[in-house]
């Protein structure tokens, strides 16, 4: 008797634990327990517009394991536009580029660095010089490239 409600305890006991530890990690539907859980392939998106200023920054940040990253930029002024992007601990530029008017561009970080961008935040600067910027851009950032 003692053998089986050992048995059992243990039993519950290891059920508890990965059940636990399934709700832990990232990208995990907890309804999903006890199925085939895949991680999303596509950590984020995001987009955003930036006028009426000579000089605008924006920020965003990369998840471990989603360092394939696309950016698309969109000039809607008359006038060039200077684009950087950069890594903020390390300072890296993975970007810098003149973005003429009246034109679009688009950033694969897998066309320069097969394995991918360092995780962590990012800061994008878009200077139209003496004269005001007015754009669109958009990101978007996945485990593999395959995602996009």
């Amino acid at each position: 008797m003692k053998k089986k409600i050992v048995s059992a305890v243990v039993a519950t006991a290891l059920v508890c634990s990965l059940s636990a530890s399934a709700f832990a990690q990232d990208n995990v539907n907890p309804s999903a327990v006890g199925r085939d859980i895949r991680p999303m392939a596509v950590d984020k998106e995001w987009n955003d517009n930036f006028k009426d200023q000579s000089t605008v920054t924006r920020f965003f940040t990369i998840n471990p394991d989603y360092g394939h990253v696309k950016l698309h930029f969109q000039n809607n002024s008359d006038k060039p536009v200077k684009i950087s992007v950069e890594h903020r601990a390390s300072g890296v530029v993975y970007v810098s580029e003149t973005l003429w008017g009246n034109s679009s561009w688009s950033w694969n970080s897998w066309d320069k660095n097969a394995d991918g961008v360092k995780s962590g935040d990012y800061v994008v600067t878009f200077s139209g010089g003496e004269n005001n910027v007015n754009g669109h851009y958009w990101g978007k950032a996945a485990s593999k490239t395959s995602d996009f």
